[in-house]
């Protein structure tokens, strides 16, 4: 659980000095903030340099400099079940009037890095098994090969 603040504006008439305490689930922007940490620490410490794009509007979050190639990498989160990782190969979004969500292909991305809270491991993914979009990988742990 993570204790965030909020402004009460109606507690105490709208004065910003009065604060709610709240406890909340870790929410999706925390979670990928946290996969991407672990990223790029585990790339960091394999000798690859990483640069984060500017802005929200990328397909990919991190690009990483492996063998002087310049890579980009999309980052998920997930908590698997120590046996299996699933993964989602899309991104999701609302408009007011449907969601929407865009499967990643080879053409976007070079890789798909995974960070599993469950084991506090990465698993890369490269993204030719995306081929022109697939909705999901579910992978095995014990079969998992790091070509990373």
């Amino acid at each position: 659980m993570v204790e965030r603040r909020i402004w009460d504006a109606e507690a105490e008439g709208s004065s910003p000095s009065c604060l709610t305490r709240i406890r909340v689930g870790m929410d999706t922007k925390i979670k990928g903030d946290l996969a991407e940490s672990a990223v790029i620490k585990d790339s960091m410490l394999r000798g690859y340099k990483v640069a984060i794009p500017f802005g929200d509007d990328w397909r990919y979050d991190l690009i990483v400099q492996r063998h002087n190639n310049l890579e980009r990498v999309q980052v998920k989160y997930i908590e698997s079940d120590r046996n299996k990782l699933f993964i989602r190969c899309y991104s999701s979004s609302m408009t007011k009037s449907r969601y929407i969500e865009n499967k990643y292909t080879a053409d976007e991305i070079d890789w798909i890095a995974v960070y599993d809270k469950t084991t506090d491991r990465c698993f890369y993914i490269s993204s030719n098994v995306l081929g022109n979009g697939r909705t999901s990988i579910t992978i095995q742990i014990e079969d998992y090969v790091d070509n990373y």
